[in-house]
C-alpha cells in the first residue's frame, strides 16, 4: 500500500474558465473579469489538502474489490480526497454563481489528481509492458454530470450501490488519508475512490 499526502494539483485555470465561460455571469457574482475568477479560484485551491492511497490488484484480488477483471491483467485501486477543509470552503459559498465556480473548479481539481494517480500507476504497468487504461470509478464527487443544466444537489456520487464500497476503502486503508466509507457514503464529500485497469502493450500477460 503507498500513500501519498499532501501533493501538489496544479490549478488549470483557463480550463475552468472555458468550463464556465456563458454558464457564470462573473460580474453578478462579483468577479469582474476572468482575472477575478483566477484570484477567486486560487483562494480556493489554498484549502486543498490532497492525499492518496493506492495499490495494485492482482486479476485474483480484483473480485475482493468487487471489479470485474479479464482474468489476465491487473488494475491499480486508488482512493484520494481533497481534503475536509476544502469541502467545507467550497460549499461555504451562498451566491449561485460562485457556488456553480466552485463546483466546476473541484471537478477540475479531482480530474487533475486522478491524472496524476494515473502517472504513478503508469509507472508500474510499464514494468509488466502494460498500459494503464481510463479510470472505473466507484465513487466520485463532484460527478462528471455536476457540469449539465439538470444536475441536482441531492444527485448521487455513487456510481453504483456496491456492497463491497466499505471493504474496497478497508483494503485501501482510507483512513489512513482521512476517507470514511459508511452506508454508500464517502466522507470527505470531494473524493474519488476508482481502479485504473491495465492492458497488455503486446500479447497476453502472463498469468501469476
Amino acid at each position: 500500500m503507498r500513500r501519498i499526502k499532501k501533493f501538489r494539483i496544479p490549478v488549470y485555470g483557463n480550463e475552468i474558465l472555458r468550463r464556465t465561460r456563458n454558464k457564470i455571469a462573473l460580474e453578478e457574482a462579483g468577479l469582474e473579469s476572468g482575472r477575478g475568477l483566477m484570484e477567486h479560484v486560487s483562494l480556493l485551491a489554498s484549502y486543498l489538502e490532497p492525499a492518496l492511497t493506492f495499490e495494485t490488484a492482482e486479476p485474483a484480488e480484483l473480485s475482493l474489490f468487487g471489479f470485474g477483471s479479464d482474468g489476465i491483467n491487473p488494475a491499480t485501486a486508488a482512493a484520494l480526497t481533497l481534503g475536509k477543509n476544502y469541502g467545507v470552503k467550497a460549499d461555504g459559498e451562498n451566491d449561485p454563481a460562485l457556488k456553480s465556480l466552485n463546483l466546476t473548479a473541484s471537478s477540475v481539481f479531482i480530474n487533475t489528481a486522478v491524472k496524476l494517480a494515473s502517472e504513478l500507476a503508469r509507472r508500474d504497468a510499464d514494468l509488466e509492458n502494460c498500459a494503464v487504461l481510463a479510470p472505473a470509478y466507484i465513487y466520485k464527487y463532484p460527478p462528471d454530470n455536476s457540469l449539465s443544466d439538470d444536475y441536482g444537489a441531492d444527485d448521487s456520487a455513487l456510481l453504483y450501490e456496491t456492497k463491497s464500497l466499505r471493504d474496497i476503502c478497508l483494503r485501501l486503508e482510507t483512513d489512513k488519508i482521512g476517507i470514511s466509507c459508511e452506508n454508500y457514503s464517502v466522507e470527505p464529500k470531494y473524493s474519488a475512490i476508482f481502479f485504473l485497469p491495465w492492458q497488455s502493450k503486446g500479447g497476453r500477460r502472463k498469468k501469476k
